[in-house]
């Protein structure tokens, strides 16, 4: 508010700083998107927005998973860490009934509030907070799980695991593993901090280090995590019923560390 001194009109002290925080513009959906900087999504083709460079609107590895899967049409699905709301986009676009996404980076959740906006999602609700504690909560039951690059970041991936297990019959992620032939020498191991062996299996603790402390940090909640081996993530969905499971991308030279892209289902995948 203008204020009064000695008859003369003066502009208060913070006027600048205002045309920071208010947008003097015709509204449009860019200006929606770029009230957070730092996009790492590219947004859809046709959108007209402008973000990042990765094609997680368009993600082929989730184009596969569903083929696999036999879609998400008429189905309740429940989606672990969003990130920016690209595969919400697309679980949406594929004719998922019901989608509930949960998100613990509050960056990101804001992200996806904005995506919800612009991109008109209808389907989809997104919550904030870690998903562990909500899963551990109450018996609820869904169609399909999920959880793109969310394992690796878990301090108890095991327990994560057998909580999917109690809430689905069908899952899809992605996520990184530690290699049967682990050399030391390699620059993405550099973050083990140590292995612990719990109830017979082992897990590698790797450390975020400064990581968390950065204002564009998408990590994990914890400062620590534990990754499996891929035979012990695979042996562990056997054993509960997941009887069908099919990988498409297995890289074991990916800079960030070994990485599978799969599906698990209790029942027979499709072709």
């Amino acid at each position: 508010m203008a204020v009064h001194s000695m008859g003369r009109l003066q502009m208060p002290e913070d006027y600048l700083t205002r045309q920071e925080i208010c947008v003097g513009l015709m509204p449009t959906t860019q200006i929606a998107v770029d009230c957070i900087s730092d996009w790492s999504s590219q947004f859809p083709s046709g959108s007209g927005l402008t973000g990042g460079n990765a094609a997680l609107f368009e993600d082929q590895r989730l184009v596969w998973a569903l083929q696999r899967l036999g879609g998400v049409k008429g189905k309740r699905v429940l989606e672990l860490g969003p990130l920016e709301g690209g595969h919400t986009y697309m679980l949406e676009q594929a004719g998922a009934a019901k989608i509930t996404a949960i998100e613990a980076n509050r960056r990101c959740f804001l992200k996806c509030l904005i995506v919800k906006e612009v991109l008109g999602l209808k389907r989809a609700s997104f919550l904030l907070g870690d998903f562990q504690p909500w899963l551990e909560a109450a018996t609820r039951q869904f169609d399909l799980i999920v959880a793109a690059g969310v394992l690796y970041h878990m301090t108890e991936p095991v327990k994560l695991l057998k909580m999917l297990g109690a809430s689905t019959g069908r899952i899809y992620m992605y996520t990184h593993y530690i290699p049967d032939d682990l050399r030391k020498d390699e620059p993405w191991a550099s973050s083990i901090v140590g292995v612990e062996e719990r109830d017979g299996i082992k897990h590698w603790i790797k450390s975020y280090g400064e990581m968390g402390a950065s204002p564009v940090y998408c990590g994990g909640v914890y400062q620590t995590c534990a990754w499996l081996t891929k035979s012990d993530i695979f042996a562990l969905l056997d054993e509960m019923g997941f009887s069908h499971i099919d990988c498409n991308i297995d890289e074991r030279k990916h800079p960030n560390g070994p990485c599978i892209n799969f599906v698990a289902s209790r029942t027979k995948l499709h072709a």
